[in-house]
């Protein structure tokens, strides 16, 4: 491939262009407690001129695939406009690094996911990546067990900067109250946020439209607005950390907004289809507190005859574990969720806070056979269910269980 020059016209945008001895070399970087759920990170130029983006977490403690591939959708548009793009996307710490090592000249950006469960692991992975510019989109609970509170989280993403050069860009969600007070020195601490007016990007005049949600991108050089085909609040964060995290990178802001209207969620991850007048929400690689809670608000703004949700038991809680399935259980209640259907023993709590919320219509079961066969039995047309749990009960299974009763093709 033949060098191109990076283009200079940025107005601004771009602090750590790719360098000559790596044409057009972005690398993203994505850190996060895996969850989609929830989170982003980036990186800017490490010290052989490279540029990269990193993305970490969001609600919940877990990268939402969400956040992460909207950054994907984001950083196309940066390849695009030099010519050319390849990605690459292996993980954690034989991945990331096999990962680095077949970058080439051929690279235009590559997107590190990083991932942790303990102290020093993203260290390691961001001392191995280099990057230049990275994201953390909120401190959940995911991993509370091991990691023991909320504070070790926290100075567990920021170990995303051990690997950065200074002043380069730490994107961060100025809604979540520990990362809007978290130091960062040596970084160029940058904020996104709904709410909050400091934040350097923000998401304003908010809005559900018949195939999504829609708002309009503040940012440094005026508004631009975006409309993603996925629904829920937290999709606009994703959104928002990734339309950052790509204009500082050097994406034009039209250009951006376009890219994230092209996003389509992939694997288990808020995958919605149609089928018999039937709505069904695939979100079940991951699930914490928070992001359950995403997605039972994703539930609650779907039209439909009857809103079902499908629960399974959140993992890697410690402590909290029971507390938290309680919580859920309330707030489904609260959402007006008209059938409970729990799996897994953590999950009885959540089916017991319903019940004593005022939920009419709540089961559990031990049985992914016994509980598809109940699900079959109840759906009519005008439904929307969404399936929902840690990645360790594997509800998908469940999943293909009801499309085979109810004659569904995957």
């Amino acid at each position: 491939m033949a060098d191109t020059p990076y283009p200079r016209d940025l107005r601004g945008y771009g602090r750590n262009p790719p360098s000559p001895q790596w044409p057009g070399g972005a690398r993203v970087a994505v850190q996060c407690v895996i969850n989609y759920e929830e989170g982003s990170e980036y990186n800017n130029a490490d010290s052989d001129g490279r540029t990269e983006l990193g993305l970490a977490e969001a609600p919940g403690g877990r990268v939402p695939p969400g956040r992460r591939d909207m950054a994907f959708e984001s950083m196309y548009e940066y390849g695009s406009r030099v010519g050319f793009w390849r990605l690459m996307r292996l993980f954690q710490e034989r991945g990331l690094p096999a990962t680095v090592f077949r970058l080439d000249a051929t690279y235009e950006a590559a997107v590190f996911e990083m991932g942790m469960s303990a102290l020093g692991e993203i260290e390691r992975l961001s001392r191995t990546a280099a990057p230049s510019l990275a994201v953390i989109t909120n401190i959940g609970v995911s991993h509370i067990e091991t990691l023991g509170s909320k504070e070790n989280i926290l100075k567990a993403k920021l170990e995303v900067t051990a690997g950065m050069s200074p002043d380069s860009a730490l994107i961060v969600n100025l809604d979540d109250e520990l990362l809007a007070g978290a130091p960062c020195p040596g970084m160029n601490k940058i904020g996104f946020a709904v709410k909050n007016p400091l934040a350097a990007y923000r998401a304003a005049e908010v809005k559900k439209t018949q195939t999504g949600i829609c708002f309009t991108a503040l940012h440094p050089l005026g508004e631009t607005p975006v409309n993603l085909p996925v629904h829920g609040l937290h999709n606009v964060y994703n959104a928002l950390a990734a339309f950052a995290a790509g204009c500082e990178a050097g994406v034009e802001p039209a250009r951006a907004a376009e890219a994230l209207g092209r996003f389509s969620p992939t694997g288990m991850r808020q995958k919605i289809k149609t089928a018999g007048s039937i709505t069904y929400i695939e979100d079940c690689y991951n699930a914490g507190p928070d992001s359950q809670r995403a997605a039972l608000l994703t539930l609650a703004g779907i039209q439909a005859k009857r809103r079902i949700a499908v629960l399974g038991d959140m993992l890697e809680l410690g402590a909290i574990a029971v507390s938290e399935h309680e919580a859920l259980g309330r707030f489904a209640a609260a959402q007006g969720v008209d059938i409970l259907l729990t799996f897994g023993p953590l999950s009885e709590h959540t089916a017991a806070a319903a019940r004593k919320a005022g939920m009419k219509q709540v089961l559990s079961f031990d049985s992914k056979q016994r509980l598809a066969e109940t699900l079959a039995g109840l759906l009519e047309p005008g439904d929307a269910v969404l399936f929902k749990a840690s990645r360790g009960m594997k509800l998908e299974e469940a999943i293909e269980l009801v499309y085979k009763e109810m004659k569904v093709d995957e």
